[in-house]
């Protein structure tokens, strides 16, 4: 027998039938960590599985193969291509040109939980600080085991951190970027908290410590529909706090002249805007008209320059945002607890 789920977009230009050999639900995979993975996408990791056969269409009768022509197509790799919305940026699938598999994204799946079993973390020394397998430590109480790299490799403990971590200096900049490097950006540092209501800056560990961005992954239906990831992970920065690598001046998605040219728009709701990378599909940034500052996906920072959790950077915040959102209850189930255990765990 054959099962078929619904895929689709914020924008409604893609949907499509999946198809899943009924017999082999739910089916395991891991969560990746690769640096290909992070900064195609701009999300912290990316969860994905095997389809059987070819995405299909949502309209035509039978199990006719869709056309992919509302969908853009990045080569990330010799024999793997990305296909992400050409609209609204959604991420849906991966095609494997050696093997010819296809995989479709968890995030535009309408149901997940009945699809897929999160059994893994793989590609973690990518990050070269654990990155969000930190957060993310079991599924229905079964710890997920934190492989270096593909599930044959060895295993990373939590709180596992590369050696080379420890011998970063700090920086006045943290660079981003995503896969392609059409947008790539870099953070500077606040000096001072002049309003207590601005809850996106927090306060160093210690006095005289840097001011480091609020940080904190979100489960709202916008966001999962426009990036095709279940868990969207946000970094809050005042735009002045964010320059172009190119040009070395702040950007302001406001204004043509101060926007990075590699940026591709999509407004998800009125005076609300989604900015992202127009060749690879990274997500950069989510902000709202004359608003000082905007939301910056997690996944382009540069795990080079202090890991990918950036944690002299970025303040990780202990509570999930839009959780009644969630369209899989044990994802959310596993960072609700993952990342109050880390906040607990902070020295």
């Amino acid at each position: 027998m054959t099962t078929y789920i619904q895929a689709k977009c914020h924008c409604g230009l893609n949907s499509f039938k999946i198809a899943f050999k009924t017999s082999d639900l739910p089916l395991s995979t891991a969560a990746c960590h690769c640096n290909s993975c992070r900064h195609t996408t701009g999300q912290m990791l990316v969860i994905d599985v095997p389809i059987h056969g070819v995405p299909l269409s949502s309209t035509a009768e039978g199990d006719a193969a869709a056309s992919l022509e509302g969908l853009t197509a990045y080569k990330s790799s010799k024999d793997m291509t990305r296909y992400f919305c050409t609209k609204c940026s959604a991420y849906f699938f991966f095609h494997n040109g050696i093997h010819d598999v296809w995989a479709v994204f968890a995030g535009v799946l309408e149901k997940v939980d009945e699809v897929l079993n999160v059994k893994s973390h793989i590609w973690v020394e990518d990050t070269l600080d654990g990155g969000i397998a930190d957060h993310y430590r079991t599924v229905n109480d079964v710890v997920l085991p934190r492989y270096a790299q593909r599930a044959t490799s060895e295993t990373l403990p939590l709180g596992w951190k590369a050696k080379e971590l420890a011998m970063k200096a700090d920086t006045e900049t943290h660079p981003l970027h995503c896969h392609c490097k059409a947008i790539s950006l870099a953070l500077t540092r606040t000096t001072e908290i002049k309003d207590p209501k601005d809850y996106w800056l927090v306060p160093g560990k210690e006095e005289g410590a840097p001011i480091r961005f609020i940080a904190a992954h979100c489960f709202c239906s916008d966001c999962r529909l426009s990036s095709g990831s279940q868990i969207q992970s946000w970094v809050i920065v005042p735009r002045v706090n964010v320059i172009d690598a190119s040009t070395s001046a702040s950007v302001d998605p406001e204004n043509a002249a101060a926007r990075p040219k590699g940026l591709k728009q999509y407004e998800s709701s009125p005076g609300k805007f989604r900015e992202f990378c127009g060749t690879c599909g990274a997500t950069v940034f989510w902000w709202r008209e004359g608003v000082s500052h905007f939301d910056l996906s997690a996944g382009l920072v540069d795990q080079e320059a202090g890991g990918a959790r950036a944690e002299k950077w970025l303040s990780w915040y202990d509570r999930i945002i839009h959780p009644k959102d969630a369209i899989s209850p044990a994802t959310l189930a596993a960072l609700t607890e993952g990342v109050k255990a880390a906040k607990a765990e902070e020295v």
